[in-house]
């Protein structure tokens, strides 16, 4: 006895279904995070990039939903920065601004 059997296989180059904010706001000694939802299979790998240099360890954390953590954020954290999704389908990447004010007391 035969039988046709159909298997799919998916495969998806990474996409970015939420992109950081074009402009995150936040205050210095704050944790803060910066979003990057993404969707691919295999299941796309995030990095972030700030500078030219990828952010990892110490203050930043890059969650497994592909959002990025920063502690203690002080003032030269604010700038651009990019998030960075890629499998072997693809690549992606989604940049926004995080701008530190400062803490006022009244």
């Amino acid at each position: 006895m035969y039988k046709d059997v159909y298997v799919n296989v998916l495969a998806l180059p990474p996409e970015i279904n939420e992109a950081p904010k074009e402009e995150e706001r936040t205050v210095d000694g704050r944790t803060v995070t910066l979003t990057c939802r993404v969707f691919g299979v295999p299941k796309p790998q995030v990095k972030w990039i700030r500078n030219k240099m990828e952010l990892t360890g110490g203050r930043y954390t890059t969650m497994a939903n592909g959002d990025l953590a920063i502690k203690d954020v002080n003032f030269l954290d604010a700038g651009n920065y990019t998030c960075f999704a890629q499998n072997k389908f693809g690549s992606t990447s989604a940049s926004g601004r995080l701008v530190v004010n400062e803490v006022r007391w009244c």
